[in-house]
């Protein structure tokens, strides 16, 4: 559903809610992945396939909900591309 950095390694966070520890860095990660995932903070990955919604706060604040309910916040570089990806531009 989606991956997180930690430190030279990655949790991937899968649908049955277990998470997993992966050898590899999100950056070697994204070469590997079907195009489904994409960047959406410098710190996260996520399947487009789970986005139900993304949000805008205040002070430039972006985050998106996932299937599961979980709430990933979105890095302000990434979203133009995280809209275009969802198709919300």
């Amino acid at each position: 559903v989606w991956i997180r950095a930690d430190g030279d390694y990655s949790q991937l966070r899968l649908r049955d809610g277990r998470s997993e520890l992966h050898d590899k860095s999100l950056a070697a990660l994204t070469g590997l992945l079907p195009p489904d995932f994409v960047r959406c903070h410098r710190s996260y990955l996520v399947n487009l396939r789970h986005i139900r919604s993304l949000h805008a706060g205040s002070g430039s604040r972006y985050w998106v909900v996932l299937s599961d309910g979980a709430e990933l916040s979105v890095g302000r570089a990434f979203v133009a591309a995280l809209r275009r990806e969802l198709a919300l531009e």
